[in-house]
């Protein structure tokens, strides 16, 4: 046995007998690239933390896996968010505007829905933005930014202006009509009415007096490659009835 053993093992060091130890060893398998995106704080339906989800992420991760890419996402304030893309910390973000220089949005692949919220029962009648006038009226965060060509016109007539940081907040505000009016989006109220435990055995709190055009939501990203993967996995996922369905499982049984 010794006459063969050394011959062997120099052979095998030399690289000339090994194929059968390498054979032996795990194939290495491709795994999907990982694509960052950068989002804001817990907003539900379209986007709740821990674990990320919601209308908005869960559309994304769809789209993205036509591409047979992963979708990892950082939440964090939107001005933090917007930094952490110019740094290049996240590949994109979700938003409803471009950031020129820094990344190129995609085609929209879902919207979100503002409004003019009253308390139920409301004697208040609002058929426009005008109709606030010296009424206390409650917005979500950025609401002068975001909704700035609607509002603009009419911030400086309203009574009283004052942000609110959640939409079961909201709820409560109406519930004792600390505020004649709410801006922001009702699809978000109508899921806090119905998820909330606080709320969600209590009579419908609100009544929507004015529906704004919808705002859409895209994909503002770094890289054009992914840029382009992304709009064809819409593409797709569009024909596929994948986004439908999507929304369909966050609003089932839509209020009245």
């Amino acid at each position: 046995m010794q006459i063969w053993l050394k011959p062997y093992v120099v052979m095998c060091m030399l690289g000339l007998l090994c194929a059968s130890v390498d054979a032996q060893e795990p194939e290495q398998t491709n795994r999907p690239d990982k694509f960052v995106v950068g989002t804001i704080l817990h907003n539900p339906p379209y986007v709740t933390e821990n674990p990320s989800a919601g209308i908005d992420l869960d559309s994304v991760r769809a789209i993205m896996a036509y591409a047979g890419v992963e979708v990892e996402f950082l939440h964090a304030p939107i001005a933090r968010v917007e930094k952490l893309l110019e740094s290049g910390a996240v590949d994109a973000m979700t938003t409803f505007k471009s950031q020129e220089g820094v990344c190129a949005n995609s085609n929209v692949f879902g919207y979100w829905h503002d409004g003019v919220v009253v308390p139920r029962g409301s004697t208040q009648k609002i058929q426009s933005l005008a109709d606030l006038e010296s009424l206390k009226v409650g917005m979500f965060p950025g609401a002068e930014r975001v909704l700035a060509p609607q509002l603009s016109p009419y911030l400086d007539r309203m009574g009283s202006k004052v942000t609110i940081f959640s939409a079961p907040l909201v709820l409560r505000m109406l519930r004792y009509n600390r505020i004649d009016a709410y801006i922001g989006d009702y699809w978000s109220l109508e899921y806090a009415q119905q998820n909330d435990l606080e709320f969600k055995e209590q009579p419908r709190l609100f009544d929507i007096a004015l529906k704004l055009p919808p705002t859409p939501r895209s994909l503002c990203v770094r890289d054009p490659q992914r840029l382009a993967e992304f709009n064809r996995g819409l593409d797709a996922a569009q024909a596929a009835g994948v986004l439908e369905e999507i929304l369909a499982s966050y609003r089932p049984g839509l209020m009245d």
